[in-house]
């Protein structure tokens, strides 16, 4: 979490693969093996800040799509149950024969979402899930995501611009940026109790979020102060200057690995992507 500027998506994007500019350096290991591309491809997911799907696809259609090349089922019927599970959970039962082009900004997101969830990877990054909707809709569409990594043992790793209460509290580690640097780093219950340790207490009746954003902000904030937030948070924090988030009692000899994900056959795919497209060839008036 962290003001615009805070180096959230430059983050994203060195985890998931993709910072091809600059130098990366670190380790990052997914259940104790080191994360590579094939490995990313199969058992992690990236729900993009903006939203691309076929606009001349229906989003069940989409989602039917997506659940055969997940291969989510033994059969068509078994995946119409699935996707339904979905459309149900994402509110998008109202929409679900409407094509993707005619869908609002915040439908998007959801079908977006509703995708990833479709492939249950063992980590799925979220940037941004709650741009472009209304309280309610962020408020239900993360408490889902909580529900669902909580229920199916996902890692889920979200940047997020400004949270509401609720939003905040669905949280269980934050990681507070403000100019490429971390301010705090931890259990989310920590957080207030560590501002107000160095002289920042957060104000009764206040979003947590709100406050912790305001106070690092440093292009509306005295930069002094921000600079000196982030000085202590270096100097203090607990791992003694590593980035390691283990949890205490983790142990990797006790984990299991990173096995294949179950996907379908080459040809099955290419009869999926066969069908896909040939719909998209006959409803697009240009094609």
């Amino acid at each position: 979490m962290g003001p615009s500027g805070a180096g959230k998506t430059t983050l994203v994007s060195a985890l998931t693969l993709e910072g091809l500019y600059g130098e990366a350096t670190g380790k990052v290991t997914l259940n104790g093996v080191p994360l590579t591309d094939k490995i990313f491809k199969s058992h992690c997911y990236v729900v993009k800040q903006h939203d691309k799907h076929w606009p001349y696809l229906t989003c069940r259609e989409t989602l039917m799509f997506a659940a055969e090349l997940y291969d989510v089922a033994v059969n068509r019927a078994e995946m119409a149950l699935v996707v339904d599970e979905i459309l149900d959970k994402m509110g998008l039962k109202v929409c679900e024969n409407t094509r993707n082009g005619s869908l609002s900004g915040g439908q998007r997101r959801r079908l977006s979402i509703g995708i990833a969830l479709l492939k249950q990877p063992t980590m799925l990054f979220l940037d941004e899930p709650t741009s472009g909707l209304d309280a309610a809709s962020a408020s239900n569409i993360m408490r889902e995501i909580v529900r669902v990594a909580k229920e199916e043992r996902l890692i889920i790793i979200c940047t997020i611009h400004q949270p509401s209460t609720k939003v905040y509290q669905g949280f269980d580690e934050l990681m507070l940026m403000s100019r490429g640097r971390e301010a705090f780093s931890g259990d989310v219950n920590e957080a207030i109790p560590y501002f107000e340790s160095i002289g920042h207490p957060c104000p009764p009746a206040t979003n947590p979020a709100e406050f912790f954003l305001d106070l690092v902000n440093s292009d509306f904030s005295d930069e002094s102060v921000v600079t000196g937030i982030l000085n202590t948070w270096q100097e203090k924090r607990p791992d003694g200057g590593n980035s390691s988030h283990h949890k205490k009692g983790f142990d990797d000899e006790e984990q299991q690995g990173v096995v294949d994900m179950k996907r379908a056959p080459l040809r099955k795919e290419l009869m999926i992507m066969f069908r896909r497209h040939g719909a998209l060839i006959v409803r697009d008036p240009i094609l």
